[in-house]
């Protein structure tokens, strides 16, 4: 599976982000296109960098998922 972070949204007077992590197969199916989906996970404003907002997106997002499956 591969995770990448696609849109970052912080709001004004908000003490929290919005991430949106889209997840996709790495290969294709037998219809020569990717399965994928997408995810919204939210998480306190810090100071950090755009590459450390990203992993802890993607963090969030692969906890979220397991928690899915377990069900």
């Amino acid at each position: 599976m591969k995770f990448s972070v696609v849109k970052v949204t912080p709001f004004d007077g908000a003490d929290f982000f919005w991430a949106t992590v889209s997840i996709k197969e790495e290969e294709k199916d037998e219809l020569g296109t990717y399965k994928s989906c997408e995810v919204q996970v939210s998480f306190k404003k810090q100071d950090l960098k755009m590459s450390e907002i990203e992993q802890l997106a993607i963090k969030k997002a692969k906890s979220f998922i397991a928690s899915a499956l377990e069900t």
